[in-house]
Parts: structure tokens; sequence; C-alpha cells
């Protein structure tokens, strides 16, 4: 009976640290929901920029195919030596629709972006 209940124990915490050790830690900008993931990107150039309408620093890059269009990705953590509008910066992340925040010039895009690497451009 003990050998049971030690063998059931054992059971119940191996499956509780799989699931806390597979449970993924998500950030989000607060103030909107993170929609469906668009794209993964690496290498990206881009531009800091403050966007004050949420509150919230973001990398703005151009669009592919298009010369009056801009990406803007809105990053909710970003290290504070690039909280610095003007910044030319490459960046690894990914990009995640977001809703409820409508461009102030036209043919900006807003995406929520989750920075997994960023640099300063170098020339």
């Amino acid at each position: 009976m003990e050998r049971d209940i030690r063998c059931v124990s054992i059971l119940f915490l191996g499956v509780f640290l799989m699931v806390v050790g597979c449970s993924k830690e998500e950030t989000v900008v607060e103030g909107f929901e993170r929609g469906e993931e668009v794209k993964c990107v690496s290498g990206v150039k881009g531009v800091i920029g403050y966007v004050a309408q949420v509150d919230k620093f973001a990398i703005f890059t151009g669009v592919d195919g298009a010369y009056d269009s801009q990406g803007v990705g809105l990053v909710s953590l970003i290290p504070e030596e690039f909280q610095v509008e003007g910044l030319e910066v490459v960046f690894d992340g990914v990009y995640y629709s977001c809703d409820g925040i409508f461009p102030s010039i036209p043919g900006q895009v807003y995406y929520y972006l989750d920075v997994s690497a960023i640099k300063l451009l170098v020339d």
C-alpha cells in the first residue's frame, strides 16, 4: 500500500513538473489583445519610435513591395538603452496581429512585436 502511494505521488509530481515546465510565459502590450502570429523575422532593419496613442515604444519597418507603407511593431518590453527615438536597429522577433489601434498615418499597419534579439545597426 505504501509503495502504491509513493508511485502515485511520483507520477503526480512528474505530471506537475511537465505542465509547469512546458507553460510558456507570454508578454502582452497593455490595453489591447494580441492576435494570431503573422510572421517570424530575423535580421530585420528598423527604426525605434514612440507611439503616444498607446504610450509604447515601437520598431518601424518598411513593407516589402511598397514605397508608402510602414509596419509598426509595438514592443511591450524593450531594453532601456533602445528607448531612444530614431535609433536604427536590427532585430529578430515574432509579429502578431493587433486589433483596436487605428493608424495615425495612412499606410501604417500596427502589430504586436515580441522581440527576441535586438542590436544597434552598424553601417
